[in-house]
């Protein structure tokens, strides 16, 4: 083995305990469920009152829980992105590290 391979491996496991001393991975936030006040159905005999006031409960359910799935969405949307950056930036380190390697290879 030449002096160049061990100064490679002693790169890498330098690297690997440096690893070690990194803060721990960070913790994912956890989604509440909404919040939304779902209406009761009102029963066979209501009157007209009591229908107009579930059709009003029902139209404020419908539009929390929809701003909830876009909120939702955007947050999933947001943390997909920050993933794929996450896989980027490891990606291209895996890369350096390769061409690295190969430079020392051939030299």
């Amino acid at each position: 083995m030449n002096i160049r391979m061990l100064l490679a491996v002693a790169i890498a496991a330098s690297a690997m305990s440096a690893n070690a001393e990194e803060p721990a991975p960070v913790t994912m936030p956890t989604v509440p469920p909404h919040n939304c006040v779902k209406p009761e159905l009102p029963g066979p005999s209501a009157s007209q009152s009591m229908l107009k006031r579930f059709n009003e409960s029902y139209k404020a359910y419908d539009q929390c829980i929809k701003k909830y799935i876009e909120s939702a969405k955007a947050l999933a949307d947001s943390a997909m992105q920050a993933g794929n950056n996450a896989i980027t930036e490891y990606n291209k380190l895996a890369e350096q590290i390769k061409a690295y390697n190969d430079s020392i290879k051939t030299n």
